[in-house]
């Protein structure tokens, strides 16, 4: 007869050899966890020391693309646009070294763009002085609505930049310097720029446009470009976009224009002008203008090319001498042997 202490033990012995399995189970399994999360961490760890590897090569691409493209920019511009009149218009808070390098580059091709022409915060018109002082820069009798006389300021400004010179009545140009509505910035050596013989006659346009300007104007770049384009000034309106980490986040500023059907027809836009591409690219549709070819450039929605498509320099122009003409040689008696030229 079993007595109580047999079923005792048994009992003992069948939970020890359950506790015994499930504590080797758990540990079994625990391992191959463990093996596999170590694996998968290796293979994390490998895929991101691939990738630093690929994005430091791509750097090092990037890095002597850029420094390839600043060495010879200037050979892809040069003579472009001789002797023609270029003004850079830019509204304050525009990266102002992308500005200067894309005046320089200008004149590089030849241009006379012997400054920048800065648009001050004051064309938003936040006070009544304000207001005044641009009615009485304009010769109005008085301010009206602040749109309305800051439409016709800009109607101004493009007309008189068309026409290269200060009007009979006056020189707005000069008015709306002194009156701090314009500065003008001297670039390079090509002399300080006096508003009476700014830009010069059949001059070109090179509007900056910036997500960063400090000119709160609403349509600031559309209304300056329609402006201009109404007193027939060939335009390039070119975005700044420093500190854009990609093609993402730029174009925003050239969009209205790129996706309005009149301006689109005759006004170039860039995008990237804080990059060498884009000053290359809004050099060579300035010069393009000339001939009216007229496009969209750059890396953003709406770009047609990175740069204008490749076109022959314009023939010299040659014109005849003036002077008394050249003797002419007699010809040698018939049978005769002219002298042999050394």
């Amino acid at each position: 007869m079993i007595n109580f202490r047999y079923h005792l033990v048994s009992l003992i012995a069948v939970f020890l050899a359950l506790t015994v399995g499930i504590v080797m189970g758990s540990t079994v399994i625990d391992r191959a966890i463990v093996d596999g999360l170590r694996q998968q961490i290796s293979d994390v760890r490998d895929r991101a020391d691939r990738t630093k590897a690929e994005n430091r090569d791509l750097g090092s691409d990037l890095d002597e693309r850029d420094a390839y493209i600043d060495a010879t920019q200037r050979f892809a511009v040069d003579g472009r646009l001789d002797g023609v009149p270029v003004v850079v218009v830019a509204p304050r808070g525009a990266n102002a070294d992308a500005v200067r390098a894309a005046a320089t580059l200008a004149q590089e091709a030849g241009a006379r763009a012997p400054a920048v022409l800065w648009l001050e915060p004051k064309w938003a018109l936040d006070s009544v002085t304000d207001a005044e002082q641009l009615a009485e820069a304009l010769g109005r009798d008085r301010v009206g609505r602040r749109s309305t006389l800051r439409a016709a300021g800009w109607k101004r400004l493009a007309e008189r930049l068309g026409a290269g010179g200060p009007e009979l009545e006056g020189d707005v140009l000069a008015k709306l310097v002194n009156a701090g509505f314009l500065s003008l910035e001297r670039v390079g050596d090509q002399g300080e720029p006096a508003p009476a013989a700014y830009p010069g006659a059949e001059a070109r346009a090179l509007l900056v446009g910036s997500a960063t300007a400090k000119v709160e104007v609403p349509g600031l770049v559309v209304d300056v470009a329609r402006a201009l384009r109404g007193a027939s000034v060939p335009t390039v309106v070119a975005e700044e976009a420093a500190g854009a980490s990609d093609a993402s986040e730029r174009g925003g500023v050239v969009a209205p224009i790129r996706d309005d059907s009149e301006l689109s027809r005759a006004v170039s836009t860039v995008d990237g002008l804080d990059l060498p591409t884009g000053r290359v690219a809004a050099a060579l549709a300035l010069s393009d203008l000339g001939r009216g070819a007229v496009g969209s450039y750059g890396t953003a929605n709406g770009a047609n090319a990175p740069v204008p498509t490749w076109s022959p320099l314009p023939e010299p122009v040659t014109t005849e001498p003036t002077g008394p003409p050249a003797p002419a040689t007699p010809a040698p008696p018939a049978g005769s042997t002219a002298p042999a030229t050394r």
